[in-house]
């Protein structure tokens, strides 16, 4: 899912190339897992030609490293952990005309936020043998806590296809068309049966088994309809 923070008309962009300028890419990593870089790496074909478009300046997980280059787009994946991400992130906000997270590490901290719930000196002292050579900051905090950001795309990881129209809107110098709800919440309110639940129930070895016993009970003629709990 995507989110717009920002902008709201076309007036806003200015991001249509020309012949003597191509946009500038960036892809900046900071607490994560990396698989909402994968996003990108798995467009495959589809990547490629982007890369014609643009250049991809900095992604380290792609080959290009030059992370102080000035940009258009800069894409953030990961949460702000520590010290030293906190002064990396204001540097990328200052090289990048419009800034992008990615993924609910960069949206709303992931994962490792959970350790916001805990003492984080306690915490250290139990899984690390040295904590005093950890430098972490108190809690995990999404990006949007630290510079402003232009765009959020939501998602664990995110949809490599929703990412690439992001960017291709953003060529055409138009806004990105917002999604702002999942498609199982469309078919929740319409009534519709989940095709993957059902799909998964019906797969089930308990469900198999109950299948077999309505065979048998058909052949005496009373056949109940019996499935498993949910």
């Amino acid at each position: 899912m995507m989110k717009c923070k920002r902008f709201s008309t076309t007036r806003d962009f200015e991001m249509k190339p020309d012949s003597h300028h191509k946009p500038r890419i960036a892809v900046h990593k900071f607490s994560s897992c990396d698989g909402c870089q994968l996003g990108f790496l798995n467009l495959g074909e589809a990547l490629l030609e982007l890369a014609g478009r643009v250049d991809i300046v900095h992604f380290a997980e792609a080959g290009p490293v030059n992370e102080a280059a000035e940009v258009d787009i800069a894409f953030v994946e990961g949460s702000v952990t520590t010290p030293q991400e906190l002064a990396r992130i204001e540097q990328v906000r200052s090289h990048c005309r419009y800034l992008i997270t990615i993924g609910a590490c960069a949206t709303s901290g992931g994962l490792q936020a959970f350790r916001n719930l805990a003492d984080v000196d306690e915490w250290m002292a139990s899984i690390y043998p040295s904590p005093e050579f950890i430098q972490t900051l108190a809690s995990a905090t999404p990006i949007s806590d630290h510079v402003r950001v232009d765009f959020e795309i939501w998602g664990c990881p995110i949809d490599g296809q929703q990412l690439l129209e992001v960017v291709k809107s953003l060529l055409l110098g138009v806004v990105p068309a917002l999604a702002q709800e999942s498609l199982c919440l469309e078919c929740k309110r319409r009534g519709n049966i989940c095709v993957l639940v059902t799909r998964q129930r019906r797969h089930h070895p308990e469900q198999q088994r109950l299948d077999h016993l309505e065979q048998l009970l058909a052949i005496d003629g009373a056949a109940p309809d019996l499935e498993i709990d949910p």
